[in-house]
């Protein structure tokens, strides 16, 4: 009897911590209307894992909301290394969530396999271990914009990348398995395991300038390339080409951008920098400011956002559809700027610039729209509480293009 109530306590203890953490979670409030620099990141590694360790390398790939877990997922690096030695993973492999309450980046499923260089070397390559013969997971790669998760199916998704070392000629890549980039993967988020599903049938295979999202009550995904469009089914699990490659760009904006879903218009917003001016090419419009675009699942058609004169700045820095307002959170290196879609009209808030600590802290940095608790996630920088009762905007003119 003494010995059941000893066991007794130490459960009851637990249950208790248990609801305290979630209810400072709950209950957590952040200021309205300012950007506010999140704690450092805690690295939570589960104990059947805990022979390795976190190692960041996704400078290369993507964020995305998953509601059901209320994380930002990404894919980034892990090693069994010691730390302060060198390794070769040079790609991300595994699956981290990271909680902007408590600021923690938990690894959540750690592929089967060895992260390797940019090279083919057996030696330095990246390969599949033993374990992926009986449970098959992704190559590693950097994911540009090749993830989303859709919460018509609660599942993550994954195409295409870069991988420079595979496939290759180390022992161990065909007997256990190893696959490529261009595939095509699911995540089943409450499972925890991944499933290889059919490749589209493009003509033309594209690592680097993919994105692939979600239309939210559709039950389908959009693979927006350079060359060509393609449409997910994810009851039928089948591909239709709606743009197929002519031998012409689709000046899609899919290459080096950022993107969001407006689930209410049917639209995916495609996000770009300012044109790189080439040495002996003359300036234009295109060269002076960001570009926002977006298509339209209706009319299968690319539309342009004007926002000359109204949005400053040339570098992308994050795009999120906040849902509780109905706008469009648009980043530079100016600032923030909001565009309501049902008014065709610029505003800008009065939020003071958040600039993280970081050697370039414009580059790969992504807006996530937390659903659940209706926050903007900058990475692992920040979060920004917009309340619309309290906000302050400021129209914006939009001047018309030159050309």
């Amino acid at each position: 009897m003494k010995l059941n109530r000893l066991l007794l306590f130490p459960c009851i203890a637990i249950l208790l911590n248990s609801s305290l953490f979630a209810e400072d979670e709950k209950e957590k409030k952040f200021p309205a209307n300012q950007w506010v620099a999140l704690a450092k990141t805690k690295v939570v590694i589960p104990e059947i894992w805990n022979k390795g360790r976190h190692k960041g390398i996704n400078s290369f790939g993507s964020e995305v909301y998953c509601e059901k877990l209320g994380l930002v997922l990404s894919l980034d690096g892990y090693t069994t290394a010691p730390a302060g030695k060198s390794t070769p993973n040079n790609y991300s492999e595994s699956m981290y969530g990271f909680n902007p309450i408590t600021t923690e980046l938990t690894l959540i499923k750690r592929n089967n396999w060895q992260g390797g260089a940019r090279s083919t070397d057996p030696k330095k390559c990246s390969y599949p271990l033993d374990e992926n013969k009986t449970e098959p997971t992704p190559c590693p790669r950097h994911t540009y914009n090749g993830i989303c998760y859709s919460n018509d199916s609660g599942k993550f998704y994954l195409i295409n990348g870069a991988n420079a070392g595979v496939p290759n000629a180390h022992p161990k890549f065909k007997i256990n398995g190893g696959t490529g980039v261009y595939t095509f993967w699911e995540y089943d988020v409450e499972t925890k395991k991944w499933k290889e599903l059919d490749y589209p049938g493009v003509k033309r295979k594209e690592p680097y300038d993919t994105l692939l999202r979600p239309m939210l009550g559709d039950n389908s995904l959009y693979l927006i390339q350079v060359w060509s469009l393609w449409k997910y089914d994810l009851k039928t699990n089948k591909w239709t080409g709606l743009k197929k490659h002519t031998g012409r760009p689709l000046n899609s904006g899919s290459k080096g951008c950022h993107s969001t879903v407006d689930p209410i218009r049917k639209r995916i917003l495609i996000f770009n920098s300012a044109a790189r001016l080439r040495k002996g090419k003359t300036e234009t419009e295109a060269h002076k400011m960001v570009n926002l675009r977006y298509y339209d699942v209706a009319t299968d058609a690319f539309v342009q956002i004007p926002l000359k004169g109204a949005v400053e700045g040339k570098i992308k820095a994050g795009i999120a559809y906040v849902d509780h307002m109905d706008c469009y959170a648009v980043r530079t290196e100016k600032g923030l700027f909001l565009y309501f879609p049902k008014e065709k009209k610029w505003k800008k808030p009065e939020i003071k610039q958040f600039i993280p600590k970081a050697r370039k802290p414009f580059s790969w940095t992504y807006l996530n729209y937390d659903s659940k608790r209706k926050l903007l996630i900058l990475n692992r920088y920040a979060v920004l509480n917009l309340d619309p009762k309290t906000l302050k905007l400021t129209d914006l003119k939009v001047e018309p293009v030159t050309k």
